[in-house]
């Protein structure tokens, strides 16, 4: 297969028609040579600034990594340092494959190499050039030369400076709506293809990028590895539901569809971490994380996992055979690798605390390898250690990012979670008795809740092998995750108190919430406000405006609108309950200050809760996806706020301060009031023991019933206020 010569739009078009249709995780499903014609399309003309031995080498080892088991044998490139442009033009198209080892069978044929060596033999010969501009740089002047291009288009330099500080968040938020938010004055009727062309272009330059540039802060890995904090017990409890569901399968396998339970909640709930602890104290766990290698997310993408463990090969026509003896494999490593965390006597059966990682990624070599892909039969069965009369050994395999799995279509047209939940089933009725396999996958989308394909008399079913999905056989709840909620929150005032001075002070209502939110409440950090906003600086989306407004008043979202779901997934509302068919969800944005001051960040924002905000409110209540509540009760919310916010802006506070009662019922007054008549009215409304009072509120949330005077100091401690329903 040959790469024709083309224009780097026309590379890109190319791109678009070859891979647009293909998932987020189907790199793996290609042959060898898409491979390579996806990796020379991707590595744009872009790489050529660099100078040439770092330009060639970074070629070189993003081919291999993208390629297991293929690597580098750096004895036969000694001469590349020392004259590379005469290393690679002495060589013939066939004779590169010998730059490598561990070749596999689809490698070996010398044509598939042809395209990428003429890449390099290109930098080669290029190899005279300047300082290279950061990618940012480069798609700043882009951007600028597509405005210029297609008036009356403008380039949006406030928002895209926004960006130049947070490039990984740039890079995996990018979408079609995203890019032309960087956009003002775009007219009605605009040619989308352009920007489509423009969007191609970009997500090349994503391709030029070591994978470090997207690595996540040190302090969101730092955080990770804090002391847990479990005032419930929770991780007992959830061990001891894990293995309920696990006996419940062993005793009914004709009722229930598989041994498998999702954790669902939206983020920063601390999904992974729950995990963790279940490896660090309870069950072996191996853990695998399908996130994007180019996400600034933390635990990172678990090396080889995916390659090793759910790849389909060409001879893999029963895949649901075939992963279900991956799984045998991978549950006798994690006997022999990973120690009982029950066991107390074991010292590396308690690793220390300060360590972030899971034990299963501290030996991912023992594994992820060759061995677990041999198919298993019924000479098979020593390879478990023998254990008749001793407790059950449980063995959890974890899927962090599950949704990924839903995204993955196979030769026989099911999904990777559709096979891993058959195989799954498979592979737990065959173990010894004293063996249990369980499946865990973890994600903020209710979907890896239940996701299946037509029913049995619908037109469009045909027979396939996942027909269990359609006898309605029984699914496990989905454990949703809430006990975190608070953990880090202090009550300041006693109950039954009448001095609330210490309020005055404090700086614990920023802790209110999920983990973390303190620490991520500061005016520099934009992590809050990205997540409101489905991961991006700029809400493009319907339900990203209207979460940004809901995350501060107190509006019900219809249980069964698609907002509902959408806003847990994306958005950061919280999911409180649902059915086990994932139809029906009761969200909402619960009290927590930190995330409601970084959505006013977003209402003061160029005029953003005018222009943009509140139509998405009002097409949320039209639509029908919205509650607004009693008549006006919203209207009076928004007013408050920006009457509290505008106060803080006064006195360069930052939102959600305290500040004194008189100015904030100003903000109330109309304009035309002298300030004889307003000091009148304040003199008149405010008794005189409150006239040094300072009030606060950042959020209103719903509450249903007659507050108790305990329950109103709590509110207080939150900077919140509340509606009825």
């Amino acid at each position: 297969m040959k790469l024709p010569s083309l224009s780097a739009n026309e590379n890109y078009r190319l791109l678009q028609t070859v891979f647009r249709p293909l998932p987020g995780n189907s790199y793996g499903l290609l042959s060898a040579s898409e491979k390579l014609i996806y990796f020379v399309l991707v590595y744009s003309e872009d790489e050529e600034r660099l100078d040439c031995t770092t330009r060639i080498l970074n070629i070189l080892n993003n081919f291999i990594e993208a390629n297991p088991p293929l690597q580098l044998d750096h004895a036969k490139i000694k001469g590349l340092n020392a004259n590379p442009k005469k290393f690679f033009a002495d060589m013939k198209d066939v004779a590169f494959s010998r730059l490598f080892t561990n070749e596999p069978m689809a490698f070996e044929e010398g044509e598939q190499y042809i395209h990428l060596l003429r890449k390099i033999k290109k930098a080669a010969d290029n190899s005279e050039g300047g300082p290279v501009p950061s990618s940012m740089t480069r798609i700043k002047e882009v951007l600028e030369k597509f405005a210029v291009n297609n008036p009356p288009l403008k380039f949006d330099e406030v928002l895209f400076d926004r960006y130049q500080s947070y490039p990984s968040v740039f890079f995996t938020s990018l979408t079609l709506g995203m890019l032309l938010a960087l956009f003002l004055d775009v007219p009605k009727g605009f040619q989308m293809d352009l920007v489509e062309d423009l969007l191609f272009h970009i997500r090349g330059e994503m391709g030029t990028l070591p994978v470090s540039e997207f690595a996540p802060s040190e302090a969101v890995i730092t955080s990770f590895g804090c002391e847990y904090k479990d005032p419930l017990n929770a991780v007992h409890s959830f061990a001891k539901f894990l293995m309920e569901c696990s006996d419940a399968f062993l005793m009914k396998p004709n009722v229930f569809l598989s041994p498998c339970v999702s954790v669902i909640q939206s983020s920063m709930y601390g999904k992974t971490r729950l995990i963790r602890e279940i490896a660090r104290s309870h069950y072996r766990t191996v853990y695998v994380c399908l996130r994007d290698e180019r996400s600034s997310g933390y635990p990172f993408r678990t090396k080889d996992a995916y390659e090793y463990l759910f790849v389909q090969r060409e001879r893999d026509t029963d895949f649901s055979r075939v992963l279900a003896d991956r799984f045998k494999r991978l549950i006798c490593s994690a006997l022999e690798n990973l120690p009982d965390p029950r066991d107390p006597v074991d010292p590396v059966a308690n690793p220390k605390k300060e360590s972030i990682e899971f034990p299963s990624d501290l030996i991912g070599n023992k594994f992820w390898n060759a061995q677990l892909l041999k198919p298993c039969d019924k000479s098979d069965t020593i390879i478990f250690p023998k254990g008749e009369l001793l407790e059950s050994q449980m063995v959890v395999l974890a899927i962090d990012e599950a949704r990924h799995t839903l995204e993955n279509s196979y030769a026989k047209g099911g999904t990777l979670f559709q096979y891993i939940r058959k195989a799954a089933k498979l592979c737990a009725l065959e173990l010894p008795s004293h063996i249990r396999f369980i499946v865990v996958s973890l994600d903020t989308s209710h979907r890896i809740q239940n996701f299946s394909p037509p029913l049995l008399f619908h037109s469009s079913h045909r027979p396939t092998e996942f027909e269990d999905e359609r006898r309605q056989l029984e699914l496990f709840r989905p454990h949703i995750l809430s006990h975190t909620y608070d953990v880090h929150f202090t009550r300041v005032l006693p109950p039954g108190t009448t001095d609330l001075r210490p309020l005055i002070e404090s700086k614990e209502w920023l802790n209110a919430g999920r983990p973390t939110m303190k620490a991520l409440s500061s005016p520099g950090d934009f992590t809050l406000e990205t997540k409101l906003q489905s991961g991006a600086l700029a809400p493009t989306k319907t339900v990203d405006r209207l979460a940004i407004v809901l995350a501060r008043v107190g509006a019900q979202v219809h249980r069964s609108h698609h907002f509902a779901s959408e806003m847990v997934a994306g958005n950061m509302a919280t999911l409180l309950d649902m059915d086990r068919t994932g139809e029906s969800c009761i969200t909402t944005f619960v009290s927590e200050p930190a995330l409601a001051r970084a959505a006013g960040r977003i209402w003061w924002r160029d005029c953003m809760l005018e222009t943009t905000l509140i139509p998405a409110l009002h097409e949320g209540v039209a639509s029908g996806g919205v509650n607004k509540g009693r008549d006006g009760e919203l209207v009076a919310q928004v007013i408050i706020l920006l009457a509290f916010d505008k106060v803080c802006k006064a006195l360069k506070k930052d939102l959600g301060e305290l500040v004194p009662l008189r100015l904030m019922i100003t903000e109330l007054l109309p304009d035309e009031l002298n300030e004889v008549a307003v000091d009148d009215v304040l003199d008149r409304c405010i008794p005189a023991a409150l006239r040094g009072a300072q009030v606060s509120c950042v959020q209103f949330v719903n509450l249903c019933g007659q507050l108790e005077r305990d329950e109103i100091l709590r509110m207080a401690e939150r900077h919140c206020g509340w509606g009825t329903v």
